[in-house]
């Protein structure tokens, strides 16, 4: 038996066209939609899909699904820490592209002093451009997407 933990989705922009492809890929990967028992047969948008017993590795294997089945569609997920490993974040939208990092439980990605200096090295002297690019290797732009578009 592999190593389990939880996996949450939120799909908070689709084309019309593509939220069947989606709920699809959501139901072969058996999320939940909130609190019920199984996933609804149309894709509800800004809601949590989860699978509190999601295989480990499991987020980069939905994000790869869903860029696949609905690749005009925007999302954030992430499964947790499991044992003595980081979780794994995933997102996506068609402007910004895609995004992967490792993350904490509440899908916040979490940076190593090595990373953060490869990226200020990238743009040194320049106080802007440093936040900025710190902003998007943590996540930012498609969080701030994500926020944007939350009812």
């Amino acid at each position: 038996m592999s190593d389990r933990t939880n996996l949450q989705c939120y799909i908070y922009a689709c084309p019309d066209d593509q939220k069947q492809a989606a709920a699809d890929a959501l139901s072969e990967m058996q999320l939940n939609w909130g609190c019920a028992d199984a996933t609804p047969r149309e894709l509800v948008l800004n809601q949590p899909y989860t699978e509190d017993q999601a295989r480990c590795g499991s987020a980069e294997e939905l994000a790869a699904e869903l860029r696949e089945a609905a690749p005009g569609a925007s999302f954030v997920l992430w499964e947790d820490p499991a044992y003595e490993w980081l979780g794994s974040l995933q997102a996506y939208t068609p402007e910004l592209g895609e995004f992967a990092g490792e993350c904490d439980a509440d899908g916040q990605v979490v940076a190593v002093l090595a990373g953060i200096l490869a990226e200020i090295d990238k743009v040194a002297g320049d106080a802007a451009a440093i936040r900025a690019a710190l902003h998007r290797a943590m996540g930012g732009p498609w969080f701030d997407d994500w926020s944007s578009k939350r009812s």
